[in-house]
């Protein structure tokens, strides 16, 4: 059961990165479909640290991104759990941009910083995903926990754009509320 999560995780993450070189062609196209039920926030939440050297970017992440990550994340609870009653999430997302490269990235967010940091669960096995071995030069990493009754998905994308000479992160939080018998309801996330 834990290693068909392990690959579903790494094909999930996988499929994410090699979505990312055409999805820019494809909000092009339909740049009409807004998430919005995925708002954007314009800084970290208190519970995922910042990297050294980060900074807030303007930049869009685009749709093909969105619907994917929110695909994933919606489906970690899933699953784990054969019961549950499918209920979407919300979430917000954001981005940042670093000099730093993507394995960087997936250096500074390791399991047991965020379970320091921010109470995430904790692996001794990694919670991301190279792109390398694919030909895709960008990393995914996935966190949940459940804490006071919320349950938190992060899904963290790092993606090098080698015409800018940098690095877009993209983050992308999803929360529900955790009922006593495992169901969810819709609830908005906390910034």
């Amino acid at each position: 059961m834990v290693m068909n999560r392990i690959h579903l995780y790494s094909s999930f993450g996988i499929l994410l990165l090699a979505v990312l070189g055409c999805s820019f062609i494809t909000d092009k196209v339909t740049n009409k479909v807004v998430g919005d039920n995925i708002p954007r926030t314009n800084q970290l939440w208190n519970d995922v640290p910042p990297m050294d050297g980060m900074t807030v970017s303007d930049a869009d992440m685009p749709l093909t991104m969105k619907l994917i990550m929110r695909t994933v994340l919606n489906n970690l609870w899933r699953f784990d759990n054969e019961n549950d009653n499918q209920t979407p999430v919300s979430g917000d997302w954001m981005v940042m941009t670093t000099g730093a490269k993507p394995g960087d990235v997936e250096s500074f967010y390791t399991n047991q910083r965020m379970a320091s940091f921010g109470q995430w669960e904790n692996s001794v096995k990694s919670s991301c995903v190279d792109g390398k071995d694919k030909g895709i030069d960008g990393n995914l990493c996935l966190f949940k926990k459940t804490v006071d009754n919320k349950e938190t998905g992060l899904a963290i994308v790092a993606k090098t754009d080698e015409s800018a000479k940098q690095t877009y992160v993209f983050f992308l939080r999803l929360e529900r509320q955790a009922t006593n018998n495992g169901q969810a309801a819709n609830k908005t996330p906390r910034n």
